[in-house]
């Protein structure tokens, strides 16, 4: 089931065509997922079918999942010097997006699983995220270590060596 819940409450289609992604999952995550859906198919959750309802089965508001998420943080210590939570939800999906490009995900693949709708989005909120020409002479001085080893410098076609 693909939908999403608006301020209010209310379910419905995603916003844009973006929205209907799939989201890859550990398998530990999505087994936990499961084993939680189950547990909430209770009578009293209702009959929204819902992973995480809020009270009586109704649609639970942001503000609660952020509750949530305060409370974990203050639990695990991660908190600021005034010992309040460091991180709003919003952060998570940063977060994601920041470790995809970490991992050497490709733009247009971020793209897809953020659910842009174009690649100019992606690069206008994570475009300083992801390697820059400066990176480029690290890369190839590795990349010429990987080929000729330690034991030669190009010149031209050929190695310092004469080879």
């Amino acid at each position: 089931m693909r939908r999403r819940a608006d301020w209010w409450g209310t379910l419905g289609s995603p916003k844009s065509k973006n929205g209907y992604r799939e989201i890859p999952l550990l398998p530990m995550v999505v087994n936990t997922l499961k084993e939680w859906r189950l547990a909430c198919l209770r009578p009293e959750q209702g009959a929204l079918d819902l992973v995480f309802p809020g009270r009586g089965g109704a649609v639970a508001h942001h503000r609660s999942f952020q509750y949530a998420l305060d409370v974990l943080q203050r639990q695990a210590g991660v908190v600021d010097a005034r010992g309040q939570p460091k991180y709003g939800l919003h952060s998570l999906r940063h977060f994601f997006a920041s470790w995809c490009i970490e991992q050497g995900f490709s733009p247009k693949r971020l793209q897809a699983l953020m659910g842009h709708g174009s690649i100019q989005m992606t690069f206008d909120v994570y475009g300083h995220l992801f390697p820059s020409p400066e990176d480029d002479h690290q890369r190839f001085a590795a990349g010429e270590l990987a080929v000729l080893g330690a034991g030669g410098h190009t010149v031209g076609a050929r190695t310092e060596k004469g080879e």
